[in-house]
């Protein structure tokens, strides 16, 4: 075990040490980790980038318009008051949603540069 590589076939383990290829006999094994089965660090991850989840938060946004707009002028009451609330309402968890994957899109694009 080391703080730096010691040669090509060295790999780093989620303690951030590196350890020998198998075989070589220095260091051992890298120590288990503190959860016992591995954790959250063993689920692998599909990358996705920032581009992509703003598309998303923007489509969200627009599905969410057009569908608070469905419910509440189209097929909802017949008073004015009542459709505007109705609309604000709809909109309003599509509003959370948006929110919520712009800062995703954020932190993903912080992470990639």
């Amino acid at each position: 075990m080391s703080d730096a590589p010691q040669g090509q076939d060295w790999w780093q383990a989620s303690d951030g040490k590196w350890y020998p290829p198998a075989g070589a006999g220095e260091g051992g094994a890298p120590p288990p980790s503190s959860s016992g089965g591995g954790g959250l660090s063993s689920v692998p991850v599909p990358k996705v980038s920032s581009g992509l989840l703003g598309i998303i938060a923007w489509a969200t946004l627009v599905l969410g318009l057009i569908e608070a707009f469905w419910n509440s002028f189209i097929s909802g009451p017949d008073d004015f008051a009542d459709k505007i609330g109705f609309f604000l309402s709809g909109l309003s968890g599509w509003i959370v949603a948006f929110g919520v994957l712009l800062v995703a899109a954020a932190l993903t694009a912080r992470n990639e540069a």
